[in-house]
């Protein structure tokens, strides 16, 4: 495996701060294993299927790398989960790649805080994200689901159209599925976002949303 110097920059970037905290000593992080998994993710855009033809997840993509995916799998809404605010630039292309593929964006601006088991995504952003997922009309299929990495706020959405959109035999099964969106296979280390997982495990229902 070839690994790119942008994929290398955020394994240290991964590793660096689990080493100096002492976190890589507990049972949830295995230095060797799991940064080899980051790197294959990263160096290969952390581009999976959810599920096969509707919904897609990645990795921040350049416009070329955007426009051969959108061509290939036939995406017809994609999703940023970064705040549009702070990455103008980024959004503002692919705003443009968007637009000249007649494909919907949209933006909802995931709360990703370091190390932090409290730090959810708000009410606000779930039901938007949700909508998205429920409205196959309005946002039709494929969809694309992506961040920076693709790994933490792109996890938490794809375990919630596990939970949300497809059908399991138990709560437990479901809980289980979805959870294996958040890994080391999609670059994701849970003690770096510890509330990613968290949410996922407890996750209520949609009549939290409500309440």
């Amino acid at each position: 495996m070839k690994m790119t110097s942008s994929a290398l920059a955020l394994c240290i970037m991964v590793y660096m701060p689990l080493n100096s905290s002492g976190w890589w000593k507990g049972p949830l992080f295995n230095p060797a294993k799991h940064l080899t998994q980051v790197a294959v993710a990263l160096s290969t855009d952390n581009f999976y299927a959810v599920d096969e033809g509707k919904l897609y997840r990645s990795a921040q993509l350049s416009p070329k790398r955007l426009t051969q995916r959108i061509k290939k799998y036939g995406i017809k809404t994609i999703v940023n989960l970064r705040d549009e605010a702070l990455t103008s630039k980024v959004i503002a292309q692919e705003k443009v790649v968007c637009n000249n593929n007649n494909v919907v964006f949209v933006n909802i601006p995931m709360v990703n805080t370091f190390m932090s088991k409290s730090a959810i995504t708000s009410k606000a952003h779930i039901r938007q994200l949700l909508a998205v997922y429920d409205d196959e009309k309005k946002y039709p299929r494929p969809l694309l689901i992506h961040c920076k990495a693709g790994a933490d706020r792109t996890g938490e959405a794809a375990a919630m159209w596990v939970l949300e959109k497809q059908r399991h035999a138990s709560r437990q099964e479901a809980i289980d599925k979805a959870l294996a969106q958040l890994r080391p296979k999609y670059a994701h280390i849970e003690v770096q976002f510890p509330a990613k997982r968290a949410f996922i495990q407890s996750w209520p229902g949609r009549q939290w949303l409500d309440a």
